[in-house]
């Protein structure tokens, strides 16, 4: 546009003024901003046209060269061209361009406009974007610097343009959400220069604002229009920002919103929201409440929402039930910000305002819920209900259970003042029309006596009755109500007894059973259910037979069809036996109750063999019974009634009645020979020539030896002998082994071989374990040590090798038989074959074998292997004690000492030298007893005061006393980790009151050394 009217000015060839000096040649700017280009034809012409080029780069300190240039700029430029520079193509020289227009005061830019009305926008425009991007001190410097050009453009082009100007340049910066935070210095400075305000700028302004999220600016603008009190009526916008998915639901939200750090912005606003009513009073609705409330809530600004809440109420404002509803679910408990006592407050503002109708559904459920944590307060709950004069059509049957539950239920139940609300509110269901479900039922029929008339309510009986299948009442005095009411009455006492509450169940079960006939009102189909409802929970198990006392007779119609499908079935007793083992309940003393009427409602089939199959398993289920809870008499008892139905025993009773009599340490033997054993039972014709079952001769002979009843061992494994190999199994064949192998002084050794020959010979149907083979070695050790190799050899064919204790009591089979050498390090061989390390106890044994054939090579190899290879053998005081008893038997002491000084060679024991002590105190050589023990101080093993006191006991001479006062005192006087106690002083005092000692020396500094330690010698002992 510059260039084109650059070019008509020079064909025109205007008149110039006065001279100055331009460019000659075209001119384009270097920077890339377009210019006034145009080749000069006249030299005049020239002189007069001033391009933007040589505007800006005018000298702002040459006053007259900036004045000539703007004035002639200002005659030769028309609108157009101003535009142009003032619009977005000159925008990078705006800032320059603006600081023009400020020069010489306001002059510049007011004969501008002066000149050009209608740039009043695009100078508005450019003044704006240079004064964002100066750095100022305080934002109101801005306002001021933008409140004079408002004020010299109204001189210019009066002040309706000047608003309507500004106007304009607000709504295009509206447009863009980054030119639209100078809106509020905008509207500040156009008030200030009009001296008005505009309600409807500032809610244009607000609306873009809001529609970009710009919370500071909307706050800036709050601000403003508090002070000055301008009406806002976009309040429900303003806090419908905070709620806006893309705003971030935080309290702090400086990295979302500039300049606001560490400040709840919901806070903020709500305060000017508060401030601005309070200086200009307007009508808050209930949406603008609910908008406040809703905000704070999102945001979890308890202190706001409980602020906004208290103000409302202070300023009698309504609040919705959406209001209602946002405070009730920020502060219920479960909540983080739960308030219960605040809570309590919003509901009774609420119900106070309009009643208990006036709250919404969710709301009223979210007040019986949190009730649940405060019984008064659901008590005042259940109490406007009830008192309620308006139709509660939100009230349902969810709400009135948890109310129901609450107010009877828990240890704070007062009955007499919780049970009468439950009944009103029961009434309050059935007249507001809500139906009662079975949850419902179970709670009505706990506080209300009269349970008939629950049960015959019509509402209950049409919802509650249809959820469970019926059961057929064929007895012809019934009527279709007196189905309806028990099969009612039967859910109903299910439902209580899955509840826990047996003794409301039993209630309703004693009402109805006085209301109808006790044929007529439960067939045995619902007892059934009834008790099986009870017996599969323990805390209502114990309730089980007094709910089968009251089971009505057999109808004389079903004993005639002879039917037993409509009794209870047998399957009930069963498990009543079963569960009572499971939960442990101690229920013997009912125990033949049960099975009399188990057995009268179920009669044993005509079928002698099927007979005596059925009573022998009920008779079973009562004795283990009985024994299980050790109730030894009771299950006597149903005993003897077995012998007397049955006349045999049975394995699974008998076994449980002799595992109860060991474990209640009555005489279980006495009762083997009596109901048991074949001699003494045929004498009282009690059991057949046959033998006792398998089971019960494993459960005898297992108690017999673990009491130790040897009699009644070697009768039972006589018993056992009769039976033939096929009926045995691995556990009786261990224990007989066992048995065997315990048994003293080899009485039962003949049945042991006799039992290992069953194996050899393979006449056993299985293979016996590693335990077997243990004891089948130990029995073994009395024969010959062919016959245990041969039984190795057997058990190695079926996959069944020995373990370190079958190696063990092998080797200890060897030392007893003085074999030779070659026969250990045969088992040495097998256990290394088998990888199996030797133990301690192996070791000492084999030691003891080698010692036994003089081998003391092979005996010093098995030291330095026990105390070099991995794991590490420690000897212990009774290895070496065992060996060098073994030596001093067979060469004396000086053959002991010989052994120690090899062992030695390969390491010094402390365990070695306190064996030698012990055997040359039991020799009575002393005195060299008493050189070992220096060499034991000398190669750093502390003697004991324990050993001390033993040496010093031995001394049965003077010359002895004076050794043993020796060693004590070069004892006494080394270094000691743990001094001699007292024991030592006193046993020394001791016997030298008995022997003299010629080493006064030695003595009178062992008295010293007492003397320091406190265990100075009595005067009685001198």
């Amino acid at each position: 546009m510059l260039l084109r009217w650059r070019r008509h000015v020079q064909r025109r060839a205007l008149p110039a003024g006065p001279a100055t000096r331009t460019r000659a040649s075209t001119t384009i700017a270097t920077d890339g901003l377009p210019g006034l280009c145009h080749r000069s034809q006249t030299s005049s012409t020239k002189n007069n046209v001033v391009s933007m080029q040589d505007l800006l780069a005018s000298n702002p300190q040459r006053n007259w060269e900036l004045s000539f240039n703007w004035e002639r700029a200002l005659q030769w430029w028309p609108q157009a061209a101003w535009k142009d520079a003032l619009g977005p193509s000159f925008k990078a020289e705006h800032s320059r361009l603006a600081a023009l227009l400020q020069q010489n005061g306001p002059s510049n830019h007011y004969y501008l406009l002066r000149r050009h009305p209608e740039l009043a926008k695009d100078v508005l425009q450019l003044v704006v974007d240079s004064t964002k991007a100066f750095p100022y001190v305080n934002p109101l410097h801005r306002d001021m610097d933008i409140i004079k050009v408002l004020r010299q453009m109204a001189l210019a082009v009066g002040e309706d343009n000047m608003v309507h100007a500004v106007q304009v340049v607000i709504h295009q910066r509206c447009l863009t959400k980054e030119s639209a935070r100078c809106t509020p210095c905008l509207y500040r400075s156009l008030s200030a220069a009009s001296d008005t305000t505009s309600a409807t700028t500032l809610r244009d302004i607000l609306r873009h604002l809001i529609h970009h999220h710009l919370v500071p600016e909307i706050l800036a603008l709050l601000e403003y229009a508090t002070v000055h009190r301008i009406p806002i009526d976009v309040w429900r916008r303003v806090f419908n920002v905070f709620i806006h998915p893309s705003f971030p639901v935080s309290n702090d939200v400086s990295n979302a919103v500039a300049n606001v750090s560490n400040v709840s912005v919901v806070h903020d606003v709500a305060q000017q929201f508060m401030a601005h009513v309070d200086a200009r009073p307007m009508r808050v609705s209930e949406g603008i409440a609910a908008s406040v409330l809703r905000a704070a809530v999102h945001h979890s600004d308890a202190a706001t929402a409980m602020t906004c809440y208290a103000w409302f109420r202070r300023h009698q404002v309504p609040l919705s039930a959406i209001s209602i509803g946002h405070m009730m679910q920020f502060l219920r408990p479960g909540q983080p910000h739960a308030n219960m006592e605040t809570f309590q407050q919003v509901y009774a503002d609420a119900v106070d305002a309009g009643g208990v109708a006036s709250l919404s559904a969710p709301c009223l459920a979210m007040a019986i819920n949190a009730a649940t944590h405060d019984r008064s307060f659901l008590r005042q709950i259940v109490r406007d209900i009830v008192h309620s004069s308006d139709k509660l059509d939100k009230l349902d049957v969810g709400m009135c259970n948890v109310a129901l539950r609450g107010l009877v239920t828990g240890p704070s139940t007062d009955p007499l003042m919780d049970y009468p609300l439950a009944q009103s509110l029961g009434q309050t269901m059935l007249q507001s029309g809500v139906i009662p479900n079975r949850g419902s039922l179970v709670t009505l029929l706990r506080v209300n006596p009269d349970k008939l008339s629950i049960l015959k309510h019509r509402d209950v009986i049409t919802t509650v009755g249809h959820t469970v299948p019926r059961i057929a009442i064929t007895s012809p005095s019934t009527t279709d109500e007196n189905d309806d009411v028990i099969h009612v009455a039967y859910i109903a006492i299910v439902d209580l007894i899955k509840s826990g509450d047996v003794t409301t169940a039993a209630a309703v079960r004693d009402a109805v059973l006085s209301q109808y006939p006790a044929v007529v009102a439960f067939p045995h189909a619902m007892w059934q259910t009834i008790v099986l409802s009870l017996m599969h929970d323990r805390d209502t198990f114990d309730h089980t037979v007094d709910w089968l006392r009251c089971l009505p007779a057999i109808p004389d119609h079903y004993q005639e069809a002879q039917s037993t499908e409509e009794v209870i079935d047998e399957v009930v007793f069963a498990t009543w036996f079963t569960l009572a083992r499971k939960y442990r309940k101690p229920v013997s003393r009912d125990v033949p109750w049960v099975l009399a009427l188990w057995r009268q409602l179920h009669p044993p089939s005509a079928s002698s063999s099927t007979k005596d199959d059925d009573l022998v398993k009920r008779f079973d289920l009562a004795i283990s019974t009985c024994c299980h809870f050790d109730d030894v008499a009771t299950a006597t008892d149903v005993w003897h009634d077995m012998m007397a139905d049955v006349g045999a025993p049975s394995a699974a009773a008998a076994t449980a009645m002799l595992h109860a009599m060991d474990r209640t340490n009555h005489d279980f033997a006495s009762f083997f020979y009596s109901e048991l054993y074949p001699k003494e039972a045929r004498k009282a014709k009690r059991i057949s020539h046959r033998p006792p079952p398998m089971a019960v001769l494993q459960s005898a002979l297992f108690v017999a030896s673990q009491r130790k009843k040897h009699g009644m061992v070697r009768d039972v494994l006589e018993l056992l002998m009769t039976l033939p190999p096929s009926e045995w199994n691995t556990a009786v064949y261990r224990n007989a082994l066992y048995c065997c192998a315990q048994a003293s002084m080899g009485e039962l050794s003949d049945t042991g071989l006799e039992l290992i020959e069953w194996f050899m010979t393979d006449r056993l149907p299985f293979d016996p374990d590693e335990f077997s083979l243990f004891d089948s070695m130990r029995i073994a050790k009395h024969s010959s040590i062919d016959d245990q190799y041969a039984l190795l050899h057997a058990y190695s064919e079926r996959n069944r090798w020995p373990g370190l204790m079958a190696y063990t009591v092998m080797m200890e089979a060897h030392l007893q038989a003085n074999a030779p050498s070659s026969y250990g390090h045969m088992v040495v061989e097998m256990m290394d074959a088998q990888n199996i390390r030797m133990d301690l106890k192996f070791a000492t044994v084999y030691a003891l074998l080698l010692v036994q054939n003089h081998d003391i090579p092979k005996l010093l190899h098995l030291i330095r292997s026990m105390v070099v290879d991995e794991p590490h053998i420690e000897p212990d005081l009774y290895f070496f004690s065992a060996l060098l008893t073994m030596v001093a038997h067979q060469a004396g002491m000086d053959g002991c000492f010989e052994l120690v000084a090899s062992v030695t060679s390969i390491r010094h024991f402390e365990a070695l030298y306190l064996a030698l002590i012990q055997v040359g105190l039991t020799k009575g050589v002393l005195e060299r007893v008493c050189n070992v023990v220096m060499q034991m101080e000398c190669e750093g093993f502390a003697m004991s005061s324990a050993g001390l006191v033993q040496v010093i006991q031995a001394v049965s001479s003077n010359r002895e006393m004076d050794k043993v006062v020796s060693i004590v005192a070069q004892m006494v006087a080394g270094p000691r980790v743990m001094p001699f106690d007292e024991t030592v002083f006193s046993a020394l005092w001791t016997q030298l009151d008995k022997y003299s000692c010629a080493n006064k020396v030695s003595l009178k500094f062992i008295q010293q050394q007492a003397t320091s330690q406190g265990f100075e010698r009595t005067t009685s002992t001198l």
